[in-house]
């Protein structure tokens, strides 16, 4: 029979526990103990725990809800950062050599991120490039494709914008708009 260490004041709630901490249960138990901790507290952690120990989310969905909900300020504490160091130490990154033209997954994301530009969804992958050196042609290039893309009108202000400056400043959220509407 598979025994888990359940901790009875969990590490994410006040850190490194003391040896007393642990109580030895069965895996059935360990879930139904972190789902009593939610119900009690309310912590995201718990409801993943127990969500992950029961079976109801599988490893991915698991590894998906920490990203959606952690805070990295407890990567600050020295305990935090000397565990994390040993954990990473010696891997390489996930993601090291891998391109759109050698990756099947590294492709399905650039067509995912496209299609979301194209769907008016996403309107700056442009992070990647910030910083970066363009040569002149390239750089007149950008400038000719820019200048191509038709202009949009505001209908508050009355002036004319690229798309993605539209979309962000004006239409619904144009301060003339707000302005207009004041008694």
């Amino acid at each position: 029979m598979l025994l888990h260490d359940h901790h009875i004041w969990p590490q994410h709630a006040i850190g490194p526990a003391p040896k007393n901490n642990l109580l030895r249960c069965n895996v059935a138990m360990h879930a139904f103990l972190h789902k009593l901790e939610y119900e009690k507290w309310g912590r995201w952690q718990d409801k993943v725990a127990w969500q992950t120990l029961s079976g109801l989310i599988g490893k991915e969905e698991m590894q998906l809800e920490i990203l959606r909900n952690i805070d990295r300020s407890w990567c600050s504490s020295e305990w935090n950062k000397q565990r994390l160091s040993k954990l990473f130490t010696g891997r390489a990154p996930p993601n090291k050599g891998k391109t759109k033209h050698n990756d099947e997954g590294v492709r399905k994301g650039a067509l995912a991120a496209k299609l979301a530009m194209a769907e008016g969804r996403l309107y700056c992958i442009g992070d990647h490039w910030r910083g970066k050196k363009f040569s002149t042609e390239h750089k007149n290039k950008l400038k000719a494709a820019r200048n191509a893309t038709p202009k949009i009108t505001c209908q508050n202000c009355e002036k004319s914008f690229h798309p993605s400056h539209f979309a962000r400043y004006h239409g619904e959220k144009c301060k003339s708009r707000s302005r207009s509407r004041r008694p």
